[in-house]
């Protein structure tokens, strides 16, 4: 009788940096991970000596570690990923008896936003004197590996997105500065502006930072 194919099965997908407790998340039916590296465990299985156990992502096939011809009938593997940005196919594939197995997975690597840390002012809530004129803020934050993968930054006051002018960023240093414009409504009671730093990139990551202004109104001599 002819020989089915090798049973492959994953047994475990975990991302090679994080803490063990940190399993991958599935998004939209996809198994979703921010690390660029990644371990998958399993086994293939067959009634006939395995002659071949091989992963291949995009055009690269390799062996699987420590596979030998011929030798077993069960075999568990454990293998390092690499990952590039987006979605990917990881296919496994084993052959024994002339008949060959396969299965793929699925991973989209999403690449972490850089974190966030101000600098100036030392706090995220700020507190200005109300003044006839407008009055310029000037942040500056730190975005930690700022260039390890491409990122769009805004900042937005009060739900408009301010010129993309008065913000730069410096991509070696990971310095992001931003000139923001302020006007006192000494009309509301609590006269407070809402400030975002906001980062997102094509995968689908977004980290917010937000923060806020409040004018401290004197009190009108009569």
């Amino acid at each position: 009788a002819p020989v089915g194919p090798p049973q492959i099965a994953i047994e475990e997908i975990r991302e090679t940096d994080l803490p063990a407790e940190e399993l991958p998340l599935v998004i939209n039916g996809k198994l979703t991970v921010k690390s660029p590296v990644i371990t998958i465990r399993g086994k293939m299985e067959s009634d006939e000596l395995l002659q071949k156990a091989t992963s291949q992502i995009a055009e690269t096939q390799t062996a699987l570690t420590g596979f030998k011809a011929g030798e077993n009938r069960k075999f568990d593997f454990s293998e390092t990923v690499q990952l590039e940005p987006g979605a990917q196919r990881i296919e496994f594939s084993g052959s024994a008896g002339g008949a060959t197995g396969t299965l793929p997975v699925d991973v989209v690597f999403q690449p972490p936003l850089p974190e966030v840390r101000l600098i100036r002012p030392n706090n995220r809530d700020i507190v200005l004197v109300a003044s006839e004129s407008d009055q310029r803020v000037s942040l500056e934050f730190h975005l930690d590996e700022a260039q390890r993968y491409p990122f769009d930054y805004q900042v937005i006051v009060d739900d408009h997105v301010i010129d993309a002018a008065a913000v730069s960023l410096e991509t070696e240093s990971g310095l992001l500065t931003a000139s923001v414009l302020l006007t006192s409504n000494s009309s509301q009671a609590d006269d407070v502006h809402r400030i975002e730093l906001r980062l997102t990139n094509e995968w689908g990551s977004r980290v917010s930072f937000p923060m806020s202004a409040r004018f401290m109104h004197p009190p009108k001599l009569v």
